[in-house]
């Protein structure tokens, strides 16, 4: 998780320690520190970054925190006017808010990344988010213990997919 979180700070000498300590929350706080002195000063590069940490806490099931990182990233991506990262932060912000079983919020999510993913013609996003949406509204009807372990798998299904699409090609998505 930390590996991923600050790959695009990798060769900084402050930061490769960063890949050894892989232990408990404090390479989180480091990462949090270099943001926020402003030593990126890369913006898509921040966005980036607070967008895989985002990622990082959704995992470890702190959604709260997971939620702060990614409207940061969407801050930003707004600012820059990246509409594919806008779409993924949406999406990312949906997974966490799908994990908290706040189902309208993540509807509304999911439809403002469909929107944007139709505005840019990108129909592997288009169909991401139409699937995305279809999660959603299925885990709204059902609020069972069998939805609870669904809605569990999922985001853990889309941490992993998010994970791996960091690697892919610009403009794959989930």
């Amino acid at each position: 998780l930390v590996y991923n979180a600050v790959e695009n700070l990798s060769g900084r000498a402050d930061l490769i320690a960063l890949r050894t300590r892989a232990v408990g929350t404090r390479p989180f706080h480091r990462v949090e520190a270099v943001r926020k002195v402003g030593k990126l000063g890369d913006r898509n590069g921040e966005a980036n970054s607070l967008n895989n940490l985002g990622n990082a806490y959704c995992s470890l099931g702190q959604y709260q925190q997971a939620i702060q990182f990614q409207q940061q990233s969407l801050g930003i991506r707004r600012e820059i006017g990246d509409l594919n990262g806008e779409a993924a932060s949406l999406g990312n912000l949906g997974v966490a808010y799908l994990s908290l079983g706040q189902y309208q919020q993540v509807i509304h999510l999911y439809q403002q990344s469909l929107e944007i993913h139709r505005e840019i013609g990108d129909r592997n996003g288009e169909a991401a988010s139409l699937g995305n949406l279809g999660v959603a509204y299925a885990f709204r009807l059902c609020r069972s213990e069998c939805c609870d372990e669904g809605r569990v798998q999922f985001v853990h299904y889309r941490a992993r997919r998010s994970r791996r699409n960091e690697h892919a090609l610009p403009g794959a998505t989930d």
